[in-house]
């Protein structure tokens, strides 16, 4: 420390501790917790009474999201709040989407360490529904013991919630791949699935696989990965998520009052003036248009005078 100028406050070292509050968490012998404060402040948290308490919310729940993997099928609700040009108002289903969180962020789900061990069996589990993707991964150690090492969720985006069911699964297996990179290059890992289709689609050629699946089987390559499908009833976490998502799905598509927040007299999207004028302007669009004019000159000095006349373009 005197070598690199590193300096302490010797009230705020902390030494043979079983337990140590670190940014949030709580270090233990046995794995990560979220801190004391943190899961009291999520207790005592109010119903948000605008945006931007919303986003606070938000964002308390997102730094906490590593110890659930329903944590994007639970707020869902609540992000469909801080959307643009939507309206701010508080309903019963985003009241108990908020007591879902806190019921969810309570239980105090312990992140075991990760083992680096390339002979320690690593199994990555995703899921999907209409709302968003779940993924986690859980390591076998010597004694046969099973512990959860990472979890994590997002939300689907428009687009990618009207993909098929074997498209959201793939897209599923690809943000657990890439969410714990870190993790998983470089051994051999697991993949369990409750989507049978998706084992026999990793086993197929990649020319046979519909365009969209094979991007994602292509994302995958760098990873050595064999797909297994076990039922959802076995994948411990899977039952419970579709039974979140249904739920969530439900008490948003069961009011009867509909609102509007947005309304536009736009007739056209785009200003075929603006892109002219941008284009004009553009250096790499000119130099396109002289390439052209040159290659079109050329190609009219070499055919006949007779055929001259097709070729008078305007550019």
């Amino acid at each position: 420390m005197h070598l690199s100028d590193t300096h302490t406050l010797l009230q705020k070292l902390q030494f043979k501790q079983n337990r140590v509050s670190f940014y949030g968490h709580t270090l233990t012998e046995e794995g990560l917790l979220p801190s004391e404060d943190k899961l009291q402040a999520i207790k005592d948290i109010q119903a948000p009474s605008s945006t931007k308490d919303l986003q606070t919310l938000l964002g308390m729940v997102t730094y906490l999201n590593r110890f659930s993997t329903k944590m994007a099928e639970l707020v869902a609700p609540l992000r469909e709040l801080d959307k643009k040009n939507v309206h701010f108002r508080w309903e019963p289903h985003h009241q108990q989407a908020l007591d879902d969180i806190k019921k969810e962020l309570c239980t105090k789900q312990l992140i075991s360490y990760y083992d680096s061990d390339p002979n320690t069996v690593t199994i990555l589990q995703c899921d999907a529904s209409t709302l968003g993707l779940e993924a986690w991964i859980r390591q076998i150690d010597q004694h046969g013991q099973e512990k959860i090492v990472g979890m994590a969720s997002r939300c689907l985006s428009p687009t990618e919630s009207r993909y098929s069911n074997i498209e959201r699964e793939c897209l599923a297996v690809m943000f657990g791949l890439e969410k714990f990179e870190y993790y998983l290059l470089g051994r051999q890992v697991m993949v369990e699935t409750d989507h049978s289709p998706l084992e026999q689609i990793f086993k197929k050629n990649l020319a046979e696989t519909p365009t969209r699946l094979q991007r994602f089987i292509l994302r995958s390559l760098k990873f050595d990965i064999e797909v297994k499908y076990k039922p959802g009833r076995s994948i411990p976490l899977a039952d419970a998520l579709s039974q979140i998502c249904q739920k969530t799905t439900k008490e948003i598509t069961t009011s009867n009052q509909s609102d509007v927040h947005f309304i536009s007299t736009a007739t056209r999207l785009v200003d075929d003036k603006a892109v002219r004028e941008a284009m004009a302007d553009d250096p790499i669009m000119n130099m396109l248009k002289d390439t052209n004019l040159q290659r079109l000159a050329s190609i009219q000095e070499a055919v006949s005078t007779r055929t001259v006349g097709l070729l008078d373009i305007q550019m």
